[in-house]
């Protein structure tokens, strides 16, 4: 909570799965106490979809974080791939 208090800007990837939207939108409600609380200097706030799969599931999610979201979404998504996966892995085994 000390860094969310101390930024002036937040970009949040969210993957358009439900447990990661649930989640998400717990963390708005936390958010939203905080910044209540603490009246931050927000000058940047936005959205990314990341890995996006380009299911059906995806897709319907992603529509849903829009519209629900809207002008805080940005309007590209980050495509999961098999080789961002496959880097992740090698990182980790550094």
């Amino acid at each position: 909570m000390n860094a969310v208090a101390a930024c002036n800007a937040m970009l949040v990837p969210i993957p358009p799965s439900m447990p990661d939207f649930g989640s998400f939108v717990r963390f708005t409600k936390t958010l939203s106490d905080l910044f209540n609380k603490i009246q931050p200097k927000l000058e940047f706030f936005r959205i990314l979809i990341s890995k996006h799969r380009g299911t059906n599931a995806a897709n319907l999610l992603d529509t849903v974080m829009r519209e629900k979201f809207g002008g805080y979404m940005l309007v590209n998504h980050m495509v999961e791939t098999a080789e961002i996966d496959n880097t992740a892995t090698r990182l980790a085994l550094l």
